[in-house]
């Protein structure tokens, strides 16, 4: 006799580590009292919209081409959303209004879009945030006071940035130092990569006291 996800609705942890499994059923929503999800290690592709049901779920583990739902931000008691580095850029989309998930401390990517809801300001209101965070897309800022809403600076719990600028970019290395002159981080920053970055100048105030570790890469946009 087999068993049902429903069968367990006082379940606190779930892991799904077989790539066999390739489908998260809306029955996930029945299961209200999981606080750990990890599906990273999964061959689930989507999540579906009744996740956003599991109002106490804390920790969400995803592969890196997961789609998500637009209503995530329900996930309002959300502490550590972290989804696989590895080819980061393949990531479908990030939560819609990810401001509202104000209670998160651990956002492994943030991928920014030009539309409303996507948009770095976004960042702003994530107080709690601390550890490592990479920022995709970068191009989709377009000054720097648009770079400024993220509000890096305040962030005094975050020692490692990756700044990411795409390679079908458009090649604009005046906006490129006015978005990083925008996301200037706290000075407990130890950590900083920046990747297609196409200015020839850096920042004159770059960028830190506590600075440990800078690492520049940059390979040519087509």
């Amino acid at each position: 006799m087999g068993y049902k996800i429903t069968d367990f609705i006082y379940l606190h942890i779930l892991i799904i580590d077989y790539e066999s499994i390739t489908k998260l059923l809306d029955t996930i929503s029945k299961v209200k009292h999981l606080r750990y999800l990890d599906i990273s290690k999964s061959g689930i592709s989507e999540l579906p919209k009744s996740i956003a049901l599991l109002y106490y779920l804390q920790i969400l583990k995803l592969e890196r081409s997961v789609k998500l739902p637009t209503k995530l931000r329900k996930l309002i008691n959300l502490r550590h959303f972290e989804v696989d580095l590895c080819n980061a850029n393949q990531i479908k989309l990030m939560p819609k209004h990810l401001s509202r998930m104000t209670q998160l401390q651990t956002l492994t990517i943030f991928v920014g879009w030009s539309d409303e809801g996507y948009k770095i300001e976004e960042l702003g209101r994530l107080k709690n945030l601390k550890g490592q965070l990479s920022l995709l897309q970068l191009e989709q800022v377009k000054s720097k006071k648009e770079a400024m809403t993220a509000n890096l600076v305040e962030k005094e719990s975050i020692f490692v940035l990756y700044f990411e600028w795409s390679l079908n970019g458009e090649d604009s290395g005046d906006n490129d130092l006015n978005v990083l002159e925008g996301l200037q981080p706290h000075i407990n920053l130890q950590g900083l990569c920046i990747l297609n970055f196409a200015s020839e100048l850096m920042p004159s105030g770059i960028f830190v006291e506590n600075l440990i570790k800078l690492e520049l890469h940059s390979y040519a946009r087509v």
